[in-house]
């Protein structure tokens, strides 16, 4: 019975942290990209809601294609069910490029196009950062 309530205990707090994490991060993210786009009160009103719809759908995009690759025995592989993965990976790859032109088409609406094109370089500089704290407060350095 401890040992039960001790696990449980364990994940729920676990839990608690990663969520904390996960917002501590949205919220730098929000903060960085509002900052390096220098947005409006106005655009970022409209801006985020279709950043946030976007991201949320490539993060279904991705944790779908994990799933379906997760189980799969590479070695057991026929020919046929080669080809099948080549074409899912096509259609996929085809779904997510329609919902990237469409994530830029609504942007287009929202936001002039210099600001659109920065908004790559800034997720990009946002991730390097990132990557780089990550690094530090491993003990793994950083930039030199």
């Amino acid at each position: 019975m401890k040992k039960t309530l001790l696990i449980t205990v364990f994940l729920a707090i676990t839990t608690f942290v990663n969520a904390q994490n996960r917002d501590k991060l949205k919220a730098l993210k929000i903060a960085f990209i509002t900052e390096r786009l220098d947005l409006t009160q106005s655009e970022a009103q409209k801006f985020w809601p279709i950043y946030n719809a976007f991201e949320e759908k490539e993060r279904e995009f991705r944790r779908d294609n994990f799933m379906e690759r997760r189980n799969l025995k590479w070695e057991d592989l026929t020919e046929e069910d080669a080809q099948k993965l080549i074409d899912d990976f096509i259609k996929n790859e085809d779904e997510m490029h329609a919902h990237r032109q469409k994530f830029i088409a609504d942007l287009r609406k929202v936001l002039p196009a210099k600001k659109i094109i920065l908004l790559k370089k800034t997720e990009d500089d946002f991730k390097q950062e990132m990557l780089e704290q990550y690094k530090m407060r491993r003990g793994g350095g950083g930039r030199p």
